[in-house]
C-alpha cells in the first residue's frame, strides 16, 4: 500500500515542478518586462529615476525572485528524492509567499512521513505521526500500517507468553508426578508469579470417605505460603458452583468480605477473581481459584483455562498411580499373610 501511494505522490510532485517550472517562466519574463520599462525610464528621468528604479528591483527581488528560487531549489531537490532540511523563512503574505510557504509545509511534512516510517521499519509502533490533513492518503496509510502492525505485535506476544508459560508448566507437571502436595504447590506460586496476581489457592476433590468435597491443598498469597485447612461441598459458594456446574467464574465486582468468608485467601480484597475448574473429558478433579489486584485479560484467563486442564490430566494420572500403588502394596501385605499362614 506505501509503495503504490508513494508513487502517486511522486508523480503530484512531478505536476508540481512542472505547474512551478512554468510559473517561474512567467514570472521571469515579468521581470524581464520590469526591468526593460526600468531601463526606459532611467534614460528619460536621469538621476532620480534610476533611485526609484534600484528601490523597485530590491523590493522586487525580496517579494518574488527570492522565494520562487527558494521554491525552485524545494522542488529540484524533491525531485531528485532529497528531503531539503527546515530552514523557518518568513514570507509576504501574497501569493507568492503562500505558495512558498505551502512548498515549504510540504517539504516538512514528507520529512516527518519519511522519520515516522524508519520508526515504523525499527519495529518502534508507539511513535505517533499527526497526517498533514484528513486526506493525506500517504501519512494515513502509514498510521493504518502502524496500528496493524501494533496489534499483531502484541498479539505475538501474548502467543509467545502463552506458549512459554504451557512449556515451563508442562516441565513442572511432567516433574512432580508422584507427589501432589509439591505438585500443587509449585503450580500454585508459579501461577500466581507468572500471571502477576496477588493470591491463589488449589483445591483437589477428595472422595476417599464419605461425601466428596473440595480440600484446599495449595495456597499462595503476597510472596507467602499460607495452610489453611478449608473444605467446600459441591454447590457451596462460588468454588463449589465452579465444581458442579464445571464452568470458571470471572468477577470484577468482588465484595468486601468475599475472601474472608469463601476463599480464606487472605484479609487483602481484591479487584477480580477467577475460579478454574481443573476438567479433562468432563471430568472435574479440583478447582484453581486466583484473586489479584488487577484484572484478568482474556488471553491470560485462556492460558488459565488450558493450564488447568494440564493440571487436571496430571492429577487424574497421579491419583491413578497412587491407586495402583496402594493395591500393590495392600497386595504384597496380603501375599506375606498368605505365606505365613502356608509356613504356619
Amino acid at each position: 500500500e506505501v509503495l503504490p501511494r508513494s508513487q502517486v505522490c511522486l508523480e503530484q510532485l512531478n505536476r508540481i515542478i512542472v505547474e512551478k517550472g512554468q510559473e517561474a517562466a512567467l514570472n521571469d519574463e515579468v521581470l524581464l518586462a520590469n526591468f526593460d520599462l526600468v531601463r526606459q525610464v532611467i534614460l528619460i528621468s536621469a538621476v532620480v529615476v534610476v533611485i526609484f528604479a534600484v528601490l523597485a528591483t530590491l523590493v522586487l527581488s525580496r517579494d518574488i525572485v527570492v522565494p520562487i528560487s527558494y521554491v525552485r531549489g524545494i522542488i529540484q531537490k524533491l525531485g531528485l528524492g532529497e528531503l531539503p532540511e527546515k530552514q523557518n523563512r518568513k514570507f509576504n503574505r501574497d501569493e507568492v509567499g503562500e505558495m512558498a510557504e505551502a512548498v515549504e509545509k510540504l517539504a516538512g511534512g514528507l520529512r516527518e512521513t519519511s522519520l515516522f516510517a524508519e520508526n515504523i521499519g525499527k519495529g518502534n509502533y508507539t511513535v505517533e505521526h499527526r497526517p498533514l490533513s484528513d486526506k493525506d492518503v500517504l501519512g494515513n496509510a502509514l498510521v493504518n500500517m502502524r496500528d496493524n502492525l501494533r496489534k499483531v505485535s502484541e498479539e505475538d506476544k501474548r502467543r509467545n507468553w502463552a506458549t512459554e508459560g504451557l512449556a515451563k508448566f508442562g516441565d513442572v507437571l511432567r516433574k512432580n508426578t508422584s507427589d501432589i502436595e509439591r505438585l500443587c504447590d509449585d503450580i500454585t506460586s508459579g501461577l500466581v508469579k507468572y500471571t502477576r496476581a496477588n493470591q491463589g489457592g488449589l483445591y483437589i476433590i477428595n472422595d476417599e470417605a464419605g461425601e466428596p468435597f473440595l480440600e484446599l491443598k495449595a495456597c499462595y498469597a503476597w510472596d507467602k505460603k499460607k495452610y489453611v485447612e478449608q473444605k467446600i461441598y459441591k454447590g457451596e459458594g462460588l468454588a463449589g458452583q465452579v465444581w458442579q456446574e464445571s464452568e470458571y467464574v470471572y468477577m470484577t465486582e468482588v465484595p468486601d468480605d468475599y475472601i474472608m468468608i469463601t476463599s480464606g485467601l487472605g484479609e487483602a480484597n481484591p479487584r477480580s477473581i477467577l475460579i478454574m475448574p481443573l476438567k479433562v473429558n468432563e471430568n472435574v478433579y479440583g478447582v484453581l481459584e486466583m484473586a489479584s489486584f488487577g484484572e484478568f485479560a482474556e488471553h491470560e484467563i485462556d492460558f488459565v483455562e488450558k493450564i488447568a486442564e494440564s493440571i487436571a490430566s496430571t492429577l487424574s494420572s497421579v491419583k491413578v498411580n497412587i491407586r495402583t500403588q496402594k493395591l500393590l502394596e495392600e497386595s504384597t501385605i496380603l501375599t506375606e499373610q498368605m505365606r505365613a499362614q502356608e509356613e504356619e
